[in-house]
Parts: C-alpha cells; structure tokens; sequence
C-alpha cells in the first residue's frame, strides 16, 4: 500500500484538463446559431397570428352584427303579429 503523504501529494497535484475534440467550439456556435433563429422565427410567427387575430375578431364580430337573422327580420321589421304589452300593473310613478 502507497504511502500516505505519497498518495495525499498525488491527489492535491495540479490537473490539467484535456482538450475538447476538435471542431467543438464551431460545432457549438452552429447550435446557438440555430436556436436563436428557430426562437427568433417562433416570436415573428407568433406575433403574426396576434396581428392576424387582432385585425380578422373586429371583422367577424361587425358581420355578425349587421347581418340580421333571417328568421327574426320579419319581427324586427314589425311585420309580424303584435301582441298587447304585458305587465304587472300601472307603474308606480304615474300615481
């Protein structure tokens, strides 16, 4: 068995790391690359669909409110048949 003042000096030694492979560093710097233009494409295409949905709602909305329903344009118009106003009473402000 080493001695133990051999084996303490062994293990408190300077280490020097190993190089990395060559090509890492590019290799890396391709993968950044790539994820901030992957991020970037998915924050314009997002903010696209924003626009897109901001500008289209307003649209559908107003089509929806100007186009009268086919089946109750007849009653909104007053061609329909009327009926006597039903209430609970003479309002109390008219006493």
């Amino acid at each position: 068995m080493p001695d133990r003042d051999d084996l303490d000096s062994w293990l408190d030694g300077q280490v020097d790391p190993l190089p990395p492979p060559p090509g890492t560093f590019e290799l890396i710097k391709r993968r950044a690359r790539r994820r901030r233009y992957r991020k970037l494409a998915i924050t314009a295409g997002g903010a696209a669909v924003i626009v897109a949905a901001a500008v289209a709602v307003p649209q559908v909305v107003s089509l929806h409110v100007l186009s009268p329903n086919p089946a109750s344009s007849g009653v909104a118009a007053g061609s329909g048949p009327r009926s006597a106003p039903t209430g609970c009473g003479s309002p109390t402000w008219r006493r």
